[in-house]
């Protein structure tokens, strides 16, 4: 699955498959909004407000899930606090500036932005 961008009246939803690890939290929190399992549009930004989609993308654990004004300005900005968490079957998600392989993530870049998740690990 390849990137998709979906633009709203309010905000601009990016998701890019390729990062996808299937957490379900937009299509269980948002079913409305990410509408699983249908042939044709599945994501609807306009049901929800600016606030809530920045909220999905928050959830979204891989950065799959991007999102940024109409006007392209920036909705996400870096947390005060980094974060790493082991999530549920194991990948491990950061949400917290990196640098990967020498190439440092930025916050604000669209297709770089601030939730990574690693693949599963072996304890």
């Amino acid at each position: 699955m390849s990137r998709e961008t979906v633009r709203g009246a309010a905000v601009i939803i990016h998701f890019d498959g390729r990062l996808c690890i299937h957490s379900r939290h937009c299509v269980l929190d948002r079913p409305d909004v990410f509408v699983p399992n249908v042939k044709g549009a599945w994501i609807h930004p306009d049901r929800a407000t600016p606030a809530e989609v920045l909220e999905l993308a928050h959830n979204c654990p891989s950065g799959a899930i991007q999102c940024e004004g109409v006007d392209g300005s920036a909705m996400e900005s870096a947390q005060l606090v980094n974060t790493v968490r082991v999530r549920e079957n194991g990948p491990v998600a950061f949400r917290a500036p990196l640098t990967i392989d020498g190439r440092p993530q930025g916050y604000l870049t669209i297709g770089d932005g601030p939730r990574f998740s690693l693949a599963k690990i072996s304890w």
